[in-house]
């Protein structure tokens, strides 16, 4: 047996004619010296990339630790709060509008009704004519008009549950790779997969 065929070739190229001096521990492959080098200076490379990730997500997770407010959900849930204002403001505007107008209604009718009143009371008291019953009877009509003017009982606010106006949001989180789900509630629960 020659000394030649008991020597291991560099497997790093197919077209290196070197002896392997080195063999890696990683990838268990046998190279020559100059490519064992070119190996190291791979990994070196390969490290300093997994380094640099590393400080970017150190950098990342610090952000977050320092101004949480700023992560992308609660940015959702600042868009949430911000359109269901808006949805209330729309809504509180069109009941206001209605509102105006039913008041205004209302309002024109109690001012015709007293006009009529009016009329009949001055009418009346120039002509001397009048007895107690139409005493009464004004007066009667004059309390109902007060009545109807500070406390309508034809106008209320009521509540429609059937249809709401905002629709409601929870926060889930989920980790990746954990048998628990934490919910918004802070009870956990165990579900399948």
């Amino acid at each position: 047996m020659d000394a030649f065929s008991t020597q291991i070739m560099c497997a790093s190229d197919h077209t290196c004619t070197q002896t392997a001096r080195t063999k890696c521990q990683g990838c268990s492959k046998n190279s020559s010296n100059t490519h064992y080098n070119n190996h190291r200076r791979l990994l070196r490379d390969e490290i300093n990339k997994i380094i640099e990730e590393q400080n970017q997500f150190r950098d990342t997770l610090r952000q977050h630790v320092i101004h949480p407010e700023s992560h992308l959900l609660i940015k959702c849930i600042d868009e949430w709060e911000k359109e269901s204002i808006e949805k209330v403001q729309q809504r509180a505007k069109e009941l206001r509008e209605r509102l105006l107008q039913l008041t205004t209604a209302h309002t024109n009718r109690l001012s015709q009704k007293f006009q009529e009143v009016s009329q009949q009371l001055s009418d009346s008291e120039r002509l001397n004519v009048f007895i107690e019953t139409d005493l009464h009877r004004w007066k009667q009509i004059l309390n109902d008009l007060k009545a109807n003017l500070t406390s309508p009982s034809t106008k209320a606010i009521n509540h429609y549950i059937s249809t709401p106006l905002i629709q409601n949001i929870y926060v889930v989180v989920t980790a990746r790779n954990e048998l628990f789900l934490q919910a918004s509630d802070n009870k956990v629960r165990i579900e399948e997969k």
